[in-house]
């Protein structure tokens, strides 16, 4: 028997020049791909596991070189001493080749790149990322004294965002709200995978992580790291420090080094957060703690904050803007707080941010302007800003108080709303004028599910008593709504306010409302309440076309009041085209007790009305001259109101007249300078809009103003 072929030692063999020259290959690849790695681990940051894994993968591979290597060698020199030797399917010389263990490699990285790529995928999956958008994280504070800035610095760093231009940030309080349901609290330390699966939800293309630590009595230091969120790729950091009395400035610095990386041509956009907040820092904190408090709903510790960071800085805008949202929010006697923030707010939105000016002004327009493009305004900004809860409750406050104006329904004002609570769900006021929208178009399964939403999150206030009240007697079944009705019996007048505010009764609400209304005109109530009762009661039947009971009601209003009024009612009722002699006869008599300046508009409908153009022309004339004496005393609104209610009643003039084409005109030159919330003015003038087109032949336009009346 011959010896075998490869009796040389194994120590031999591993010796031979052959298995060195493939160790050194072996080691320089692995020395590659470690490279590798470690570069896509940083500059994507992918799971924890993927560079272990390589590692593992490196490992494996050194039995399976070793094995190969032996076997080859052992089948050349059988092969040299024998010329040829066969391999069956199973020998193992016929699996561990040098080909099959380097395609065997390559698709062992291959999988291990698929599978981290594929779970970078699944973390942006489903989501439209926009690059010019940046989501500032809560920065970890580490020491009790900084706290305030964890949560303070998602403020300062988006406003200084917002502020160049040329990115904008994500909402604070979407990212905060977004953070708290994923990750925990503001202080919590996240990894930047966790970060992102919260920008990822907000579209934000990127996202900074930060921390905040104090070195020194007085002193911080505060580091940010500036990350791509679909790859986790680390575009830059930055670390400043300083005195915390100069945080606006450190802010600053900060946030210019951050933008120097991802800015490619000319010069950084300028950065001045410092100017576009408060110089102040401790109106700054002020400011910091109402926030805090105001995205938590607890707008009596936010007014009191605001307060105080007002107090400290006069021109400090966002404050007085956010505690003129804040009185508003507190369902208190709090009006004239309410708009004289909203006035301070505004006359220092110079050198404001987009956004921030853009709010500002917009909740102006809306609460004292009643301006009708504002709806416009909003909606571009929630376009802009998708993920901003203040955009979307703004368009839903427009759409509210000025949508039926320009023919927009309920559903849009729910649509609105729904997007603001998805944001905040956490905030009481989102669901006021919500739930009222789903009743008013009679959507009941919709007002049961928001009701309930709202009574999860407050149970014991005035407007959740009323609300139960309201949802019993409108959704059943009728147990509930007995018990609804023995309660509207006896309820406080505070709670019977919240019942008519929570459920606007809708076309199908007749019966709810003369129920309600009914009892408010109970004696045990205040007489001005009854006489609103009753007036709101007779809007009702004039919705449904009962004119007679309206005009009943709209007396009896007046007698128990002890005046005289009506002169609008009725001069809507002749309008209407309810010419019989009582109305006629009453509305007459009133015209001419009535005195100026409000009998103005009435006088001069009432005289085109009865062909006297002359007289009308008077009226006419003196509404001009007011609208030029205010606008020189700088009453801008009145002004514009007075000067689009004289162009409204040359319209009536021209109708008497025949002018169809000129009545027209004016009528719609008018209605664009009458603001939005005086509805019963521009109603007016509307129906006799609406008649005159509709005579005109265009049905749809008159009908779609029939209808928002």
């Amino acid at each position: 028997m011959s010896p075998e072929p490869n009796s040389d030692s194994l120590l031999e063999r591993l010796r031979s020049a052959r298995f060195v020259r493939v160790v050194i290959v072996y080691a320089a690849a692995s020395w590659f791909i470690i490279q590798v790695l470690d570069v896509l681990v940083q500059h994507f940051t992918l799971p924890d596991w993927f560079f272990p894994a390589g590692l593992a993968l490196l490992a494996v591979g050194v039995p399976i070189l070793i094995t190969t290597a032996l076997l080859q060698s052992r089948l050349a020199r059988a092969a040299a001493a024998t010329g040829g030797l066969a391999r069956s399917w199973l020998s193992p010389h016929r699996w561990f080749t040098w080909k099959r263990a380097i395609l065997g490699g390559v698709l062992a990285f291959v999988a291990l790149g698929v599978l981290g790529l594929g779970v970078v995928w699944s973390r942006n999956r489903g989501h439209e990322l926009q690059p010019d958008v940046v989501a500032v994280m809560p920065f970890h504070p580490v020491g009790s004294e900084v706290a305030i800035w964890g949560e303070g610095l998602v403020d300062l760093m988006s406003t200084a965002l917002d502020g160049t231009g040329a990115y904008h940030a994500s909402d604070p309080r979407a990212v905060l709200i977004r953070w708290g349901k994923e990750i925990g609290s503001p202080e919590t330390l996240a990894a930047p995978e966790e970060a992102a699966g919260v920008a990822t939800a907000l579209g934000a293309g990127q996202m900074i992580l930060g921390s905040v630590i104090t070195t020194a009595p007085g002193a911080v230091r505060v580091s940010a790291e500036l990350f791509n969120v679909r790859w986790l790729r680390k575009h830059a950091s930055a670390v400043v420090e300083g005195p915390e009395a100069e945080m606006t400035d450190l802010v600053d610095r900060l946030t210019v080094e951050l933008l120097k990386s991802i800015w490619r041509e000319g010069d950084v956009p300028e950065v001045r957060v410092s100017t576009i907040t408060t110089t102040s820092i401790p109106a700054l904190r002020a400011y910091l703690e109402g926030e805090q408090a105001f995205r938590r709903a607890r707008f009596t510790e936010a007014q009191q904050a605001f307060g105080r960071a007002v107090e400290l800085d006069s021109t400090f805008a966002i404050a007085a803007h956010r505690l003129s949202f804040a009185f508003g929010w507190a369902l208190g006697a709090f009006e004239e707080e309410h708009i004289q923030n909203a006035l301070l707010a505004w006359r220092h939105t110079a050198g404001l941010p987009a956004r921030d000016s853009l709010l500002i002004t917009g909740h102006k327009r809306v609460d004292l302007d009643g301006d009708l493009s504002v709806i416009e305004l909003y909606e571009n900004l929630t376009r802009r800003y998708p993920d901003d809860y203040e955009a979307w409750y703004g368009l839903g406050e427009a759409l509210y108080h000025l949508g039926d104006q320009v023919g927009y329904g309920q559903d849009r004002v729910v649509e609105a709303m729904a997007r603001a609570y998805a944001i905040d769900s956490t905030v009481a006021p989102s669901f006021f004028h919500l739930i009222q929208g789903t009743y008013h178009r009679d959507d009941l399964d919709a007002a049961r599910t928001w009701t309930q939403r709202y009574l999860v999150l407050d149970s014991t206030s005035n407007y959740a008593d009323g609300l139960r009240i309201a949802g019993g007697l409108r959704l059943g079944p009728p147990e509930d709504s007995a018990r609804a009705a023995a309660a509207l019996d006896t309820t406080s007048l505070e709670v019977l306010r919240q019942v008519f505010f929570a459920a606007r009764p809708g076309r199908s609400g007749l019966a709810y409302s003369e129920m309600v209304r009914m009892i408010a005109a109970n004696p045990r109530f205040p007489v001005g309440f009854r006489a609103g009762a009753l007036e709101e009661l007779g809007l009702q039947y004039l919705r449904h076309g009962q004119i007679g009971n309206w005009l009943a009601l709209d007396q009896e209003a007046d007698r128990l009041e002890g005046r005289e009024g009506g002169l609008r009612e009725l001069t809507m009722a002749r309008l209407a085209g309810l010419d019989n002699a009582e109305v006629i006869a009453r509305q007459e008599r009133l015209a001419a007790r009535a005195s100026y300046p409000e009998s103005a508009r009435y006088r001069a409908a009432l005289f085109a009305q009865r062909g006297r153009h002359e007289d009308a022309r008077a009226a006419i004339d003196w509404l001009a001259s007011a609208a030029d004496s205010l606008s020189v005393a700088g009453d801008s609104v009145r002004a514009r109101t007075y000067r689009g209610l004289a162009l409204a009643y040359q319209g009536h003039v021209a109708a008497a007249r025949e002018d169809v084409a000129a009545a027209i005109d004016y009528l719609r030159r008018g209605l664009s300078l009458i603001p939005g919330y005086r509805t019963a003015d521009r109603n007016l003038h509307r129906f006799t809009l609406a008649s005159l087109i509709q005579d005109g032949g265009d049905e749809l336009e008159a009908l779609s103003i029939y209808r928002s009346l």
